[in-house]
């Protein structure tokens, strides 16, 4: 009985595998942190160079399986006179559902992200806030558009938050404006 199961489970296996793709993509673009620091500071809302790079297994219906890792940039902001490096970054696993329509591509995906925010101090008195790991969703949506059967121009926004502080801490906005390459295979 366990012999025939798993030969039918290594058919379907097989099967569904030949309805499904994978694909690459690789992403530049305009990270963004939203630090709130109090009342006596100012907010790090601040753009930098952020990146990201995915690997996805398209099932069917335009249905996929997604892991990524990305890179939100690095911020510089004043906390009572004092410069502070701020840097997020995370990887995750989750799913995307795309639409093609002719050379057009549309796709929104969930991903459950391990982030990372880091914050330092250059100079001062202020005591550095050591890196903070949380689990969090992140959120994306992009359009693509079709160069041949392989490759397209990829255009995504992509938005979680991360978490900083000591105890049960704050939280960051964090997001990735990206243009990229997607390679089907």
């Amino acid at each position: 009985m366990f012999k025939k199961s798993l030969i039918a489970l290594a058919l379907t296996a097989a099967a569904a595998s030949s309805f499904a793709q994978v694909y690459v993509q690789g992403a530049v673009g305009q990270g963004n942190i939203n630090v709130d620091w109090g009342s006596t500071a100012t907010n790090t809302k601040n753009s930098a160079s952020g990146s990201k790079f995915l690997v996805g297994y398209e099932l069917s219906n335009g249905w996929s399986v997604e892991g990524l890792v990305i890179n939100y940039g690095k911020s510089i902001g004043t906390v009572s006179a004092v410069n502070g490096e701020v840097k997020a970054s995370g990887y995750g696993i989750g799913g995307a559902y795309t639409q093609q329509a002719d050379k057009w591509l549309f796709r929104a995906g969930a991903a459950l992200n391990s982030n990372k925010l880091a914050i330092g101090v250059a100079a001062g008195t202020l005591t550095a806030t050591a890196a903070q790991t949380s689990a969090q969703a992140n959120l994306n949506l992009g359009v693509g558009y079709k160069i041949n059967d392989t490759f397209h121009v990829t255009a995504d926004y992509d938005f979680s938050n991360a978490k900083y502080g000591t105890g049960s801490g704050s939280t960051a906005g964090v997001s990735l404006l990206s243009i990229g390459l997607r390679a089907k295979f």
